[in-house]
């Protein structure tokens, strides 16, 4: 006995009834009533361009079709995918030279960016003598000059501000009709 999902459907193409039955032995129904094998058709979901939704159900003329529904991407869901690449871009670091070396920067949120804001308002007010010892990304402790910091810290806040422009000029391109997927959005930010 080979069980398979059917469907009952009314004159009026309302399904008002699901089971999984035997074929041959299906319960009868009024005139006009029909019961219908069901059939999955799963186009598959571009997830540049869209989102899978609820499952769908469609009266064909000898079957009902059950598929994975779809829509387009939301502006707003555009937009999270560029704040989600802003964030990655802006607290993946920078590289800075200090003493005529290349060190890696950290610019995550939290302890590294206080860290650097500390820092840089001790040179600026004159509390930090001609150098001072600072760790980096690479765990690594150096003595860092005054001049080598203030610069450090500027590339630091330059890479941050470039990242949150970078976000406001692509969410601009998504809201003028310019970008109108996932695949867009990430090219414009290797782009940049």
């Amino acid at each position: 006995m080979t069980m398979i999902m059917h469907a009952l459907v009314s004159p009026e193409d309302a399904i008002v009834d699901r089971r999984r039955q035997d074929p041959d032995n299906l319960p009868a129904t009024r005139p006009g009533w029909r019961w219908l094998p069901e059939e999955r058709d799963d186009a598959p979901v571009n997830p540049d361009t869209e989102v899978a939704t609820e499952e769908v159900l469609t009266v064909e003329e000898d079957r009902v079709v059950r598929a994975r529904g779809k829509r387009a991407l939301t502006v707003e869901e555009l937009k999270a995918e560029v704040a989600r690449l802003r964030w990655e871009r802006e607290v993946a670091g920078i590289e800075v030279v200090i003493a005529g070396e290349t060190v890696p920067l950290s610019t995550a949120r939290g302890d590294d960016r206080q860290a650097l804001d500390s820092t840089y308002a001790a040179i600026r007010d004159g509390l930090r003598q001609d150098s001072a010892t600072f760790k980096f990304a690479d765990l690594t402790s150096r003595a860092v000059s005054n001049a080598d910091m203030r610069a450090a810290v500027v590339a630091a806040l330059a890479h941050i501000q470039a990242c949150f422009d970078l976000e406001g000029l692509v969410a601009a391109e998504i809201d003028a009709g310019m970008i109108t997927n996932k695949a867009q959005v990430r090219a414009a930010f290797e782009a940049s």
